[in-house]
């Protein structure tokens, strides 16, 4: 059963130095539908064994001042009592030369804060060998699941190009999809 959470947007907010002000424009009524849409795509001892576990990614994509900042902001203050949440803002954590590192530092650092672990607990504890290992790792294993459940393998996408025999191969495939 997925767990309710009351989401009340409607008194203006203070998160981290940033004042966010009453919502005039209803977006909460979203946010109360993705918080129930991405609980109950969570785990469930409920379903069969093989469908237990699934995973969701969401993407906001709006133009600019369109109020992703506010709407993200909002929702994850409100439910990260309830569910482990990371929000990661590229424009204020753009201090690093790698921005895969940036964002798995982000998620190490707010999921211990979260679970209430000080920095030094060996849960949140990474070695920096298994973090350059991730490093190195993550384009090959992007590319297998990319190719594993899309069909198609993204280098040969990019290599395409005017190549027409691949070009068509790639056609075909999506055509199947």
């Amino acid at each position: 059963m997925v767990k309710q959470v009351e989401l009340d947007w409607s008194q203006g907010l203070k998160i981290e130095n940033d004042f966010f002000p009453e919502d005039k424009l209803g977006r909460v009524r979203y946010a109360t539908f993705l918080t129930k849409l991405l609980a109950s795509q969570g785990f469930d001892k409920a379903r069969d064994a093989g469908d237990q576990k699934r995973n969701y990614v969401l993407n906001l994509n709006a133009e600019w001042g369109a109020g992703k900042t506010y709407f993200l902001k909002r929702w994850s203050e409100d439910i990260k009592e309830h569910y482990p949440v990371v929000y990661v803002d590229a424009w204020k954590k753009d201090y690093s030369d790698d921005p895969l590192m940036t964002v798995i530092s982000s998620i190490i650092e707010q999921l211990r804060k979260q679970a209430g672990k000080d920095k030094d607990s060996t849960e949140f504890k990474v070695p920096r060998k298994l973090i350059g290992l991730l490093k190195a790792a993550a384009p090959g294993i992007g590319r297998g699941l990319f190719k594993r459940y899309v069909g198609i393998d993204p280098v040969v996408v990019m290599n395409a190009d005017n190549d027409n025999e691949n070009i068509g191969s790639i056609r075909g495939k999506m055509a199947k999809i």
